[in-house]
């Protein structure tokens, strides 16, 4: 099911960052900061969401830091002039890959990452809070918390502490 989700996250980014570059100009060509940084962050956001179809269960900070790294190495690898040939002869070479060299991509790939990983986290969380609760829909806690936070019974108190057998 995340899978699906997941691929269905990462198509939306897709179609949001055309939808705003044919909004702003050229649904291939971004000329302007909106298409260039909303598109960057989208692209991130989608690579986020590529590695979560590959590893759903990927704890959050290690999908965030696998599209990170994607994002950043493709950046780096357009310093060498490949990505570039490429895109010259491919539409989806020069969506994929990119043409040239961006220092500020940099970081609206961390933006795009950033978004996209707390949005999983916060999915997460409620998922986890929601099937954790009881027949009577009261939130249970891992059992750690339970015994932490509930009073000892009679047989855990020591000897001193359990009275004299009295008790009413």
């Amino acid at each position: 099911m995340i899978r699906l989700v997941a691929l269905g996250s990462a198509a939306g980014c897709v179609l949001l960052a055309f939808g705003v570059r044919l909004l702003t100009g050229s649904p291939l060509l971004s000329s302007g900061l909106v298409e260039q940084a909303s598109g960057t962050a989208l692209y991130a956001a989608g690579v986020f969401c590529g590695v979560l179809v590959l590893w759903p269960r990927l704890a959050v900070r290690w999908v965030a830091l696998l599209a990170a790294g994607w994002c950043w190495a493709v950046e780096f690898l357009q310093l060498t002039g490949v990505p570039a040939e490429l895109s010259a002869r491919s539409v989806v070479a020069r969506l994929v890959l990119g043409v040239s060299f961006d220092p500020a991509d940099l970081g609206w790939y961390l933006v795009g990452v950033a978004v996209a990983a707390a949005f999983l986290g916060r999915l997460r969380r409620t998922k986890g809070a929601v099937h954790n609760r009881d027949a009577a829909g009261t939130a249970s806690y891992p059992a750690e918390v339970s015994i932490a936070v509930s009073a000892p019974s009679k047989k855990s108190r020591p000897a001193s502490a359990a009275g004299t057998g009295r008790e009413k």
